[in-house]
């Protein structure tokens, strides 16, 4: 990799890494369990 590409990976990531969070995450039981099924890696067609 040239010196060019990994300048621009390291400004890439530290983008990444500035990014805040999504504001618009649900707040209903529901929506909070299903986020934290996705972010668990689980199924979602699995257990409706």
């Amino acid at each position: 990799m040239t010196n060019t590409d990994q300048k621009k990976e390291d400004e890439v990531l530290k983008r990444m890494l500035n990014t805040p969070h999504k504001k618009h995450e649900p707040t209903t039981p529901l929506g909070r369990r299903r986020r934290e099924d996705k972010e668990n890696g689980a199924d979602p067609k699995a257990d409706p």
